[in-house]
């Protein structure tokens, strides 16, 4: 079974200038062990005053931008294109992978940001961790969609956390965090410290600080991740009652990876993990109907580094490359790779900016804003886009949601029946997509409808992409959803020069060489006409 992911999986957006190129993955066997070696890349901590000198304008240009002496729009080392490409699953995760779980970001008001996404993306608040439930080291809000589960945390005072931890926990000598001082309605996460989230906050803004991913055992996951050399965050901890267990190792800048597992994780939980209580669902509230958690794309400065790096620690596989020759333009270009677990649930694509083209690379300008690397978008799934982002809308309009991209230029969907048939989509889906602002591809067997939010924040930096994959195939052998996406029709004519500045350019080249190669995409939604 091939594979197709949308190529904002492997592409980003912002209101600063976008140059890319995108590349997938070589075979596993080729991949080299390696130590960590760089600090943006692997994402060491640091206390606030480190953070704050490893953050000026000299640290982040000499140690994350990684800009050549001389520009060029070449691929990263050991990347051989699209073209040369033979996509396998050679089915070698070293843990066994369900699924997202979770994604925690660190901000500096938890409560009023989830409101404003509750509100914003039809979320529900699930659970919370705060004051009142014994947490006296920061709030944190759990708010959820389908099986989308976004966290919300911001730490209190460090004097007051400090008080809070005497006696009761402290990180062990080497940085890394005992399981056996863990209180969870104290301390729901022992890897949480209020000097260190207000040195992330610092530092990155608004921002994913771990990638929660729903493992069969977190300390089998833990121990065959750092036996491969990951770097450790958190060794495995289990509850009281031992109904779940917990581990991170790190993922790449300050974000880490965390492998949950065990009976309070499963779907028919009430509530989050182990520490956090229910919250109440919001009167009379609307879902806008976003299901699940499709992929998640991170921006680093290196991609050669990081792909061995997370390749040789989980063992999941690379399925397509791309570099700025297969579908660069003269203003953009980037390379990218997609990685994936055995069950393709878990999507993790990587950016690195290439150089030498007529923009400054939007990769480049995250790595600046978000001072190092990080998790640039999140794209969340439903099976009604047209509702989804009409409620998306209407909530903004209304002062209260998030801002999605600018519409192509009209030419573009005066067309649209016409490159992708007719039956492909009714003359109401086609008026949707424009008044909506959706785009959409399709071939004969299926349809892909995605649109971005602008940055959620003031920073360049992190956003959401909202898709819909309809019509699709059953896989005889592993009973998967699959589909074809055939992009029939350029988007270069239609694009809008004051929106994103190259990136739809670069997105539709990029699909233009995916359709053509025949590669499918999995969670689809299987919707017969």
């Amino acid at each position: 079974m091939l594979l197709l992911l949308p190529l904002s999986a492997a592409l980003g957006w912002s209101l600063s200038p976008v140059q890319h190129s995108i590349s997938f993955a070589r075979p596993l066997s080729r991949v080299r062990r390696h130590g960590p070696s760089n600090d943006c890349l692997l994402g060491n901590r640091y206390t606030a005053a480190q953070t704050a000198d490893r953050c000026s304008a000299e640290g982040v240009a000499s140690r994350c931008r990684s800009t050549p002496a001389a520009p060029s729009m070449t691929a990263s080392s050991n990347l051989k294109g699209f073209d040369e490409f033979v996509r396998t699953n050679p089915l070698t995760d070293r843990f066994a992978v369900k699924d997202f779980h979770h994604v925690e970001f660190i901000c500096g008001d938890a409560k009023s940001l989830a409101a404003h996404w509750c509100l914003a993306l039809g979320m529900q608040p699930v659970a919370h961790s705060n004051l009142m439930t014994g947490n006296k080291h920061y709030a944190s809000h759990v708010i959820s969609s389908g099986s989308v589960r976004f966290v919300l945390t911001a730490p209190y005072s460090s004097s007051a956390s400090a008080k809070a931890s005497e006696g009761t926990h402290a990180p062990s000598a080497d940085g890394k965090h005992a399981e056996s001082e863990w209180e969870p309605s104290t301390l729901p996460n022992p890897s949480h410290s209020a000097d260190e989230m207000h040195a992330f906050f610092a530092k990155h803004g608004v921002s994913a600080c771990a990638v929660g991913v729903h493992v069969e055992d977190a300390a089998v996951a833990y121990e065959q991740a750092v036996a491969a050399g990951a770097v450790s965050r958190t060794s495995p901890r289990s509850s009281p009652d031992g109904d779940c267990v917990v581990s991170e190792v790190l993922l790449y800048g300050d974000t880490v990876l965390r492998f949950v597992s065990g009976e309070a994780v499963e779907e028919s939980s009430s509530h989050f993990l182990p520490g956090y209580v229910a919250s109440l669902p919001r009167s009379s509230a609307r879902t806008f109907g976003i299901e699940r958690i499709d992929h998640l794309v991170g921006n680093v400065p290196k991609l050669e580094q990081t792909r061995q790096y997370l390749e040789t620690l989980s063992g999941f596989h690379e399925f397509a490359e791309f570099t700025a020759d297969d579908v660069g333009t003269v203003d953009s270009g980037l390379n990218s790779v997609v990685l994936a677990s055995n069950n393709e649930n878990v999507l993790l694509p990587l950016n690195e900016p290439t150089h030498g083209s007529k923009r400054k690379s939007q990769i480049l300008t995250y790595l600046e804003q978000h001072n190092g690397p990080g998790v640039q978008h999140i794209a969340l799934k439903t099976d009604d886009i047209f509702g989804t982002i009409r409620a998306i809308r209407e909530m903004h309009a209304q002062g209260g949601g998030l801002e999605l991209m600018d519409p192509p230029r009209p030419q573009y969907y005066a067309t649209l029946r016409d490159r992708l048939g007719h039956d492909v989509l009714s003359a109401e889906q086609a008026s949707a997509c424009e008044s909506l602002g959706i785009l959409a591809d399709a071939d004969e067997q299926g349809v892909l409808l995605q649109i971005f939010t602008k940055p959620v924040g003031d920073r360049s930096t992190l956003f959401f992409e909202i898709i819909q994959r309809v019509g699709c195939t059953i896989d005889p052998e592993t009973g998967a959803e699959t589909a074809q996406v055939r992009v029939l029709a350029r988007f270069l004519p239609f694009r809008n020069e004051s929106f994103m500045h190259g990136y739809l350019s670069l997105k539709w080249n990029m699909y233009l060489r995916l359709g053509w190669h025949g590669l499918t995409f999995p969670h689809s939604t299987c919707k017969r006409r």
